[in-house]
């Protein structure tokens, strides 16, 4: 009998100290989303992609995933200026400012690509002549259904090296004439290999967009 006032006495002072707890309420704080965006795929919601928050310097600082109708949020972005990056085979990215108030930063919609844009030749996996002044190489597109917008032409070499940028133009076209104007053969013809080229499109909204790779191979 001693045994068991013992344990209903020792149950009495047990149950008052796990009310406490319950009573409290205390718990983990729920991060609020304070950066708020959604991505499309020409115009229609792309769900399951990758998202990237990146500091100015292009450290990767945070990241998520699309939801089913490709919206997106971060939460606790400190005020600064950030970069949002979307990418698939085609990718657009973002520059933004968050200011010191409380108030959530809805951004605009992210379209991957690039609003309609689109390469038009040279083809992909194209062969063409090594080019030159009096032969230049022609590359075309079609801007995207944004005023205001530029172009320019980025060209790797096989090992992803850049050999060639164009200036950003408000045009849906440029020629090169071969010669490299990046890195170590900077003002040399790079010859004869294989190649890869894609247009960026910088938008008047602050994004930035751009096609996918294509494949190009100089005889």
């Amino acid at each position: 009998m001693k045994l068991a006032r013992w344990s209903v006495a020792t149950l009495l002072v047990l149950l008052p100290a796990c009310a406490v707890d319950v009573q409290d309420q205390a718990g983990p704080r729920v991060p609020i989303p304070n950066v708020l965006g959604d991505v499309a795929r020409a115009g229609s919601p792309a769900p399951g992609l990758g998202v990237k928050l990146r500091s100015q310097a292009g450290v990767e600082v945070a990241s998520a995933t699309t939801s089913r109708t490709g919206s997106f949020d971060f939460a606790d972005v400190l005020p600064g200026t950030w970069e949002i990056k979307v990418s698939d085979f085609d990718a657009v990215t973002l520059a933004f400012r968050l200011g010191s108030d409380s108030t959530p930063l809805t951004l605009p919609t992210l379209d991957l690509h690039a609003y309609g844009a689109q390469a038009i030749e040279p083809v992909p996996d194209d062969t063409v002549p090594d080019p030159s002044k009096h032969l230049p190489l022609i590359f075309r597109w079609t801007l995207p259904d944004r005023p205001g917008t530029e172009a320019r032409i980025q060209i790797f070499d096989s090992s992803g090296e850049p050999v060639w940028i164009s200036a950003r133009l408000a045009a849906d076209q440029v020629a090169w004439d071969g010669v490299s104007n990046q890195g170590s053969q900077q003002g040399r013809a790079v010859g004869p290999g294989a190649f890869a080229w894609r247009v960026k499109f910088s938008l008047p909204d602050s994004t930035e967009g751009r096609l996918a790779e294509r494949r190009l191979v100089l005889t």
